[in-house]
């Protein structure tokens, strides 16, 4: 672990770098102001930008050749010789961070899912341009976390220490926020992390690090896309200078929060909120608001089509997506979709727990009870240090209709998460914004100005939230792990490619394989198409 000291913060510069060096190009393409980037936001500009050149690539080959290095090495420096002295205090911060952070990164393991479908599917796009319906291949394929984009250039050879890193940068992004808000002029945004921290501290089992899971990076991103726009909306009201490069960033970290779980589609709501009310400020151009908007936009376009083309459907596993082309994995989506809520809402019943409410009590209230308890000492215990604050401070409203949309969004995520998949880790992102947001909406927020105690306050919870995720010992010090995965014996597959010789479908790194039942590919121009045949 001596070794993950000094990497993993290499690793999180790096990424930052890379963020800063993407951002620069984004701003003048707007034609915003690069001035006032939270330094929060840079590992999350860097993930983004790496998984953004992964994407672009895969439709013309495989992401794992020279070129998608090379892009990403010159925006490494491109960031590294834009440095301004604004930003070296906030890199600094977040090396540090990333240092305290070492743990958590060091051991992490890959997890069940990683086996299953997240290391054979990033095979997948190192190795093949993008696949016609691979969803019909492997029904998770058409899921297709960001996440996948993101790690898989991140491979060396077969062993993932880089993997765990990603995964440990969401978490590094988050304490970053709590820091920067914490410490800021901005009394929202300040509470907001405060309770927030409260709140993950009294519960610090919202999260599930694993580097084969995406569950906590996507909810990492979604409550940092509500931390986005909580800032983004104070600084249009406080701020006099011109603040384009918060939509900016708001819009990318959104978009981002999406691609890497659906269920953070409510997110959208707020930030065309965050835009309505920028519209709204004097002197604001709606030609620059739309040049803003032009990257994200690009994205989602992007992504979009990247969806219909690995599975038929805009948005799988949502069947009505889902378009009349012969790869279409229309079927594939209704069986994941179903089976996903089946098994959160009563893995034992099969899709009966579909046709009727019975499992919430046969089931779900005895299985989620811990969660249920520990969701509501959280929210006491974040009720409570803001009825304190309140006591001592003058408070300070949030306006109504800023109140009612961040309501309504957290409320239309636990609506979605309780209907769709309602077990813990497919809840992290809302689990995490949903008390404080409730409590600033209700309480307000205390007016103080931050000073040396805010500073301690802020740094005492950021060390105690990094210590209850990973935890420093001398012992583990000494010790470095490679982090590789087993190899799985294989046996030839009557249609294309291998399964695995036993077990559930495990295939973890070995090529070409997935289940059986497969369709077998066809070849069309150089791109791999998976049909299922017609009845």
């Amino acid at each position: 672990m001596i070794i993950d000291l000094f990497a993993f913060p290499l690793f999180t510069l790096s990424v930052c770098l890379i963020g800063l060096g993407f951002w620069q190009l984004a701003c003048k393409g707007a034609g915003v102001s690069t001035d006032g980037l939270p330094a929060f936001i840079l590992p999350l500009l860097g993930a983004f930008t790496i998984g953004l050149v992964a994407m672009l690539v895969n439709f013309f080959s495989g992401t794992a050749i020279s070129f998608s290095y090379g892009v990403l090495l010159a925006l490494l420096i491109y960031g590294f010789v834009s440095i301004r002295k604004d930003d070296v205090r906030g890199l600094v911060v977040v090396c540090l961070l990333a240092a305290l952070c070492t743990p958590l990164a060091a051991d992490m393991q890959p997890g069940p899912d990683a086996a299953l479908y997240h290391l054979p599917h990033q095979k997948w796009i190192r190795e093949h341009a993008i696949v016609f319906g691979l969803a019909n291949l492997h029904g998770r394929y058409g899921f297709s976390s960001y996440l996948e984009y993101v790690n898989s250039l991140l491979w060396v050879g077969e062993a993932f220490k880089l993997l765990s890193y990603m995964t440990a940068v969401f978490f590094v992004s988050f304490l970053s926020f709590l820091y920067f808000a914490i410490s800021s002029q901005f009394t929202v945004s300040r509470f907001f992390a405060i309770l927030m921290a409260v709140n993950v501290l009294v519960y610090d089992r919202y999260f599930i690090w694993k580097y084969g899971y995406a569950d906590s990076s996507a909810g990492v991103a979604f409550a940092l896309s509500v931390a986005l726009g909580i800032l983004t909306l104070e600084a249009q009201v406080r701020s006099s200078t011109e603040r384009s490069g918060l939509l900016l960033a708001l819009l990318i970290v959104s978009a981002m929060s999406i691609a890497l779980k659906v269920s953070s589609a409510p997110i959208v709501a707020s930030v065309l909120y965050v835009f309505f009310v920028a519209s709204k400020k004097p002197g604001t151009s709606l030609l620059k608001l739309a040049r803003i908007a032009v990257l994200p936009a690009t994205f989602a376009l992007f992504w979009t089509l990247r969806g219909v083309i690995v599975s038929g459907c805009m948005l799988f596993p949502a069947s009505w997506s889902c378009l009349d082309v012969p790869w279409s994995a229309e079927l594939q989506a209704v069986k994941q979709a179903q089976w996903v809520t089946a098994w959160a809402r009563h893995p034992h019943a099969g899709l009966y727990s579909l046709e009727d409410w019975s499992w919430i009590s046969n089931y779900w209230l005895e299985a989620s009870t811990n969660l249920l308890v520990w969701l509501t000492v959280a929210a006491l215990a974040t009720s409570c240090v803001a009825i304190l604050y309140r006591r001592y401070l003058t408070a300070e409203r949030v306006p109504r209709l800023d109140a009612l949309m961040l309501s309504m969004v957290v409320l239309a995520s636990l609506s979605l998460w309780f209907l769709k998949a309602p077990t813990d880790r497919f809840g992290i992102g809302v689990f995490m914004v949903a008390a404080p947001i409730f409590t600033i909406c209700v309480l307000g927020s205390p007016v103080f100005s931050p000073g040396l105690k805010t500073r301690i306050l802020s740094i005492a919870l950021i060390v105690l939230l990094a210590d209850n995720q990973g935890g420093f010992s001398i012992k583990g010090l000494l010790r470095f792990q490679l982090l590789t995965v087993p190899a799985v014996k294989t046996v030839s597959d009557a249609n294309f490619g291998v399964r695995p010789k036993s077990g559930g479908g495990d295939c973890w790194t070995a090529t070409h394989c997935a289940p059986s039942d497969r369709p077998a590919p066809a070849e069309k121009s150089g791109y791999m198409f998976f049909e299922l045949p017609s009845e």
